[in-house]
């Protein structure tokens, strides 16, 4: 059977056109918070803003990036600490901040499959770790050199989902993070458990700095996994639950059950919109749009987590359509693109990351 759109441009035109759509009609559906609980109440002098990841050079899109990061985090947090994290070397002259750290770069790891991108999870590793263990905030956000903060209403969701089960629980609050790109196993497309977001991340210091003191990865890795690449959001993500004895691995039986538990317990998916950010650079297509977390799923994975009696809650259109761009994707429509979709068959030997 040829792949829809075949040998000829009206597929991709046409997936041009219906992209917007598409992505207004999400975000119009997207479920929005019900905090279930007292936040945090934290004050912005008490908050650390770690902006980490390369700066570029004068005049180059990344500086400018840069700049806009930074300035978009006085003009939204004035009283906070604004740390920058990058590397040796980098022309940093003309770029606002509170604290610079400067780290040495390990570069990025090679994949093991030469059709893949190189894997820049050390480098992620290195200057956020860096930039949270000079940070003096008790709370700290984490956010890319390439992305903007456009508001503070994600402070008053800190602590603000408070019920928590005692299995799986590895931080002492759930930290904030986006979808991007936290995807869910239900989905096909990109079917990987044990991801959360490494885009941005608000939580107190310690609990990011536990999530960050992660070893660092090797190509080794991949073939021990028996999977063509391990995203950095899913090694993070399990070096923690590891480092907990969470016995988390893509071939156990439940691990579908586990990764949401895992998730849930620990974190608090919110929309782009609603934690206030911008990304600059990165556009996802729809196809990994279409793979990620909705708050709404979230949402209702807490309320079963309370096991409580609330009301049952409106069904999540958000994550229907998420579903239903899902399944035409997997079945053929973004062939014409990125071709078939890789080899995702769960591997039955687990991988507990060393200890750093």
């Amino acid at each position: 059977m040829t792949a829809p759109g075949s040998g000829t441009g009206e597929a991709p035109e046409l997936l041009k056109r219906l992209t917007p759509l598409v992505e207004r009609l999400d975000d119009r559906l997207r479920a929005r918070p019900e905090p279930s609980g007292e936040p945090l109440h934290v004050q912005q002098r008490h908050v650390s803003v770690v902006v980490q990841g390369p700066v570029g050079a004068p005049g180059d899109q990344q500086q400018a990036w840069t700049r806009a990061a930074l300035r978009s985090v006085r003009r939204v947090l004035p009283d906070a600490e604004l740390v920058l994290s990058t590397w040796e070397g980098s022309d940093v002259r003309e770029l606002d901040r509170d604290v610079l750290v400067l780290s040495k770069d390990p570069g990025p790891t090679p994949p093991r499959d030469p059709t893949h991108v190189v894997n820049n999870v050390n480098r992620q590793i290195v200057s956020t770790r860096a930039g949270l263990e000079t940070a003096s905030g008790s709370v700290a956000w984490k956010l890319r050199t390439d992305m903007e903060l456009l508001h503070a209403d994600a402070l008053r969701y800190l602590g603000a989902w408070p019920a928590r089960a005692t299995q799986a629980r590895v931080l002492t609050e759930r930290i904030l993070v986006p979808p991007y790109y936290g995807f869910n196993p239900l989905r096909v497309y990109r079917r990987f458990p044990y991801m959360v977001s490494d885009w941005a991340q608000l939580g107190l210091r310690a609990d990011l700095l536990d999530v960050w003191c992660a070893p660092r990865f090797d190509v080794a890795y991949e073939w021990l996994l028996g999977r063509r690449i391990v995203p950095s959001e899913q090694w993070v993500w399990m070096s923690l639950l590891n480092k907990h004895d969470q016995d988390a691995f893509v071939g156990r039986p439940d691990v579908v059950a586990h990764s949401a538990l895992c998730l849930v317990n620990n974190a608090v998916v919110l929309e782009m919109a609603d934690l206030g950010l911008r990304m600059n650079k990165v556009a996802p297509h729809l196809g990994h749009r279409a793979a990620l977390w909705t708050h709404g799923e979230w949402q209702r994975g807490y309320d079963r987590l309370c096991a409580d009696l609330r009301p049952q809650r409106r069904m999540d259109r958000q994550a229907l359509l998420r579903t239903a761009i899902d399944r035409l994707w997997i079945n053929g429509l973004a062939l014409p693109f990125i071709g078939p979709p890789a080899d995702q068959t769960p591997s039955p030997r687990p991988v507990v990351p060393p200890p750093p």
